[in-house]
């Protein structure tokens, strides 16, 4: 299933709890898993279409379609089951 989904990390340079997850988010990439950093100074323009108000924020999509989200830290485990979390 992971390799039909894509998932979005929206961060910014001044978040220090973006610092924190980047070697989580790195783990997971290593395994396969689609997942693109989105730098919200850089790009307003999907911070304010997905309406993000804090960071990090996690979105998981299919075929371009929300499907979850997470916004805040998160350990290693718990990332992994929102990655892995079955679709309705």
């Amino acid at each position: 299933m992971k390799d039909k989904i894509q998932v979005l990390y929206f961060g910014s340079s001044t978040c220090k709890p973006c610092e924190y997850v980047k070697p989580i988010v790195k783990t997971m990439q290593n395994v396969g898993w689609d997942i693109t950093y989105v730098a919200t100074e850089d790009h307003p323009d999907l911070v304010t279409n997905y309406d993000i108000s804090s960071v990090p924020a996690f979105i998981k999509l299919i075929d371009g379609k929300e499907v979850g989200r997470h916004v805040g830290l998160l350990p290693l485990k718990t990332f992994k089951e929102f990655l892995e979390k079955p679709i309705d």
